[in-house]
């Protein structure tokens, strides 16, 4: 039920709520489709509103609908941005596409998991899981966290890549590799 409340509560969360009728929203949700669908149906069990969800590809995640977003704001299509990372969020926010709300159902998120202007509230974490090789293909070396991984002796061999990461240029992959740039530095 905590879902369909702060579900409900971001119907608010574009400037251009008027766009569609009553019984009907459109959302751009760079959730994955799996999770979302869930929502959007008690959603429209709860309130007889139906939704029209416009998913992003996974390649791309929230960058497209975003980008779309943008692109639309003389004209909005979209009654709802529901981001699955908050940069594009923020993007949104600093381009004036998103409102402003308090969502009374976001009360009880931490201060430092929303906006403080009102602009957003995180609804999820995501964890990023550092995994290693045992065995054989073990690295010749104890690795204790990710700036163990710039070493040398992991570079590839044969052509097989000893360190990889998810495309860091869509979705919550780029908000990691930002976070990295920002205490790393380039």
């Amino acid at each position: 039920m905590k879902q369909i409340a702060l579900f409900l509560a971001c119907v608010v969360s574009l400037t251009s709520c008027a766009r569609s009728s009553k019984n009907e929203i459109v959302v751009y949700c760079g959730v994955d489709e799996p999770y979302a669908s869930q929502i959007f149906k008690e959603f429209e069990q709860a309130t007889g509103i139906h939704v029209d969800p416009v998913y992003d590809i996974e390649s791309s995640k929230s960058v497209t609908l975003a980008e779309k977003l943008i692109a639309e704001a003389e004209h909005p299509r979209a009654d709802v941005w529901w981001g699955n990372e908050a940069f594009q969020s923020c993007r949104l926010v600093n381009a004036n596409i998103l409102e402003s709300y308090r969502s009374p159902a976001a009360a009880d998120i931490l201060p430092q998991f929303k906006d403080p202007d009102g602009y957003w509230a995180g609804v999820g974490l995501r964890a990023r899981v550092l995994a290693i090789a045992a065995g054989d293909a073990a690295p010749p070396f104890k690795i204790k966290g990710m700036q163990d991984l710039l070493d040398p002796r992991l570079k590839a061999i044969d052509g097989r890549p000893k360190v990889c990461i998810s495309r860091p240029t869509a979705g919550a992959s780029v908000a990691h590799v930002a976070a990295l740039y920002a205490v790393w530095g380039p």
